[in-house]
């Protein structure tokens, strides 16, 4: 009878790990948000729904009471996001700074999983245009910028892993093209591999880190480019996500924030930015 029982265990075992081979788990959330904090996270929207996204970047912090440590001052980006597939999504916005508008499009192109299907990692491209939309007189050219010289390219991929629930990690190369550049000695294409992780602290609140190395040594508007680094907390209330931290960049495109950073941590040149994300669902599938 106890043979019997074991074998009948064992046979239950056996059929329930081929079972669970024969299926694949895909990894969700390795981020709250589809963005880090300025920049992309591996994450996409869901198929259907419209992401309405409100973010701001204060003045510095080092100015004191009589600016109110940089709230009485404000950059902003208004933004619309849509998810037109489960892999496919693409983005609107509008900020203040150059009164830029960008637009982007971001896929997925692998996803960690595990069982039938093992992949170590997930993997996303995207690919954005920015123009600013202010037509500035030229130095060299009597008029104004043509429209070709006031657009910039950014190509990434991101590349991220999710260890656990608590700790996610994200790589990313970056290529920015400026059509046009304050000097001869710029280059209009600067690259950049950013890197960013999340560390989950509760159910619905995590910390996060982003960093973009400046490796252009590249200016802007006279001044050393410097690299971009962020730091704040995320906190997920189903619909919302709202993001708060300190940052060195006051710019939220792609274009800006890698290459137009020049305000220095070790100077106290930071300000407080926050996040807000509202997730409608407009398409049931």
């Amino acid at each position: 009878m106890k043979r019997i029982i074991l074998i009948s265990f064992l046979l239950f075992c056996l059929n329930y790990i081929s079972k669970a081979q024969d299926k694949t788990e895909y990894v969700d959330h390795t981020f709250y948000s589809d963005r880090v904090i300025n920049g992309q996270s591996v994450d996409l929207i869901p198929a259907g729904a419209l992401d309405f996204k409100i973010s701001h970047r204060m003045g510095r912090i080092n100015q004191g009471f009589d600016n109110f440590f940089g709230i009485d001052q404000a950059t902003s980006r208004l933004g619309l996001d849509y998810g037109i597939t489960d892999w496919l999504m693409t983005g609107i916005g509008r900020s203040t700074t150059e009164k830029l508008i960008d637009g982007f499009v971001k896929f997925k192109i692998l996803r960690q999983s595990s069982g039938k299907r093992n992949m170590p990692f997930s993997l996303t491209g995207f690919s954005g245009i920015a123009i600013n939309t202010i037509q500035q007189p030229d130095p060299d050219i009597s008029g104004k910028y043509s429209f070709s010289n006031r657009l910039y390219y950014t190509h990434q991929l991101i590349i991220a892993r999710k260890f656990g629930k608590i700790v996610s990690l994200q790589i990313m190369p970056t290529m920015v093209h400026r059509n046009l550049v304050e000097t001869r000695k710029d280059k209009n294409d600067v690259y950049s591999i950013g890197v960013a992780g999340k560390f989950k602290l509760s159910n619905r609140i995590d910390l996060t880190v982003e960093y973009y190395p400046d490796q252009n040594n590249s200016k802007y508007n006279g001044l050393e480019n410097v690299s971009s680094f962020s730091v704040g907390i995320d906190i997920y209330t189903g619909k919302h996500t709202f993001q708060i931290f300190i940052t060195n960049a006051t710019t939220m495109a792609e274009k800006a924030f890698i290459t137009e950073t020049t305000d220095q941590w070790n100077k106290g040149y930071i300000h407080i930015g926050f996040n807000i994300s509202r997730l409608f669902n407009i398409v049931n599938y």
